[in-house]
């Protein structure tokens, strides 16, 4: 072989080596990155929003923004809304990445429950055919400007198959079906109005309250908090303090009425934590007679006196007729009137014998 060969040879496999580096024939081809996937809603500004629609297969609650104030409507009266739960809608669009597209033919949307509302007709018994509209199987998410401009369109659909942790989502004039995380159904598919009512009635911590009158028939029960244990002392000053000093529980009570005793510590407990977040079913409506009421004559009565002198009333009325195992309720503070369920109202009905403190084991002094 002369040198103008080898030197042919030699050029031909640099420009090989070349044409390998240049153009990777064996390695895999770079995806395009998929569209829909990533923050839905990026832009979002909860301050701009005034109206949230909720639609499910059995109808439709409206939030509205009110002079400042979210109010949702039902049976045509207006009730103050939980701002949590408004606040968790807002958390959750804001944080909402679309992690993984499962599908992308219309046919593929009832089956996830992310279906659109659509007009259809029903025929009766008589075979008279009938319009009828058939809803989402999920939930329809609507949340607008004060211009009326649509900031979210969204579908909520089923959890995703392998746990409860992820939910199936599509935006409105999307055919794409989305996975994202979390579990959507608690925060955007709650149970018509009352779902999104505040319907908290106290929140109070055991260390605010200095005294509890609890009324019901003919008993009266009086306690107070007697305050802090303080920790031994050491016989004197130049004495070390001992190593590990014993110390009552911080918190003590004890009953002033009908008796003076000290309390089951375990029974005051299950007592204080009803009043740290104790919230109603829902609002009596305006057809439920006030005579159903039955104020004047309780079934229970709650005084909390605090440390700051201040004071708060429950009074537990009868249990209401249109809707049974629930009593009425209402506070010195608020005209309104709550629905609470009747194992609560149970709760609040307390005999003297309820707080006597149980007997110690045998062995001990």
């Amino acid at each position: 072989m002369n040198k103008s060969s080898i030197f042919l040879l030699a050029l031909f496999i640099v420009l090989g080596i070349a044409v390998l580096v240049v153009e990777k024939p064996f390695s895999e081809p770079v995806k395009e990155p998929i569209p829909e996937l990533g923050p839905m809603f990026p832009d979002f500004n909860r301050d701009e929003m005034v109206r949230m629609q909720f639609g499910s297969f059995g109808g439709v609650t409206v939030l509205e923004k009110r002079d400042g104030v979210w109010v949702v409507e039902d049976d045509g009266k207006i009730y103050p809304t939980d701002m949590d739960a408004v606040n968790k809608v807002f958390e959750t669009i804001e944080g909402l990445v679309a992690k993984q597209l499962i599908a992308t033919s219309p046919a593929k949307h009832i089956s996830f429950q992310v279906n659109a509302p659509q007009e259809t007709e029903t025929t009766d018994a008589e075979g008279n055919t009938q319009p009828f509209r058939m809803g989402t199987l999920g939930t329809e998410v609507i949340l607008q400007t004060d211009s009326g401009e649509e900031a979210v369109h969204l579908f909520i659909g089923k959890n995703g198959a392998a746990d409860f942790m992820t939910t199936y989502v599509r935006r409105d004039g999307s055919d794409s079906v989305l996975l994202v995380d979390g579990y959507l159904k608690a925060i955007f598919g709650k149970s018509g109005a009352a779902g999104w009512k505040d319907l908290l009635i106290c929140k109070v911590e055991p260390d605010e309250i200095s005294r509890i009158i609890l009324k019901s028939g003919k008993d009266r029960i009086e306690i107070e908090a007697v305050g802090q244990t303080q920790v031994s002392e050491s016989k004197s000053t130049d004495e070390e303090p001992d190593e590990h000093p014993v110390s009552e529980p911080e918190s003590q009570w004890r009953m002033t009425h009908p008796k003076v005793m000290d309390i089951a510590q375990t029974e005051i407990e299950r007592l204080l934590e009803i009043f740290k977040n104790l919230r109603a079913t829902d609002f009596a409506t305006e057809q439920e007679s006030p005579d159903n009421y039955q104020f004047d004559t309780p079934t229970a009565e709650v005084t909390l006196m605090f440390s700051d002198g201040s004071g708060l009333t429950l009074t537990v009325g009868a249990e209401s007729p249109d809707r049974p195992n629930n009593h009425y309720l209402k506070k010195s503070d608020s005209d309104s009137v709550y629905l609470i369920p009747k194992y609560r109202a149970e709760q609040l009905k307390r005999k003297p014998s309820d707080f006597e403190p149980k007997g110690t084991d045998p062995g001990v002094a």
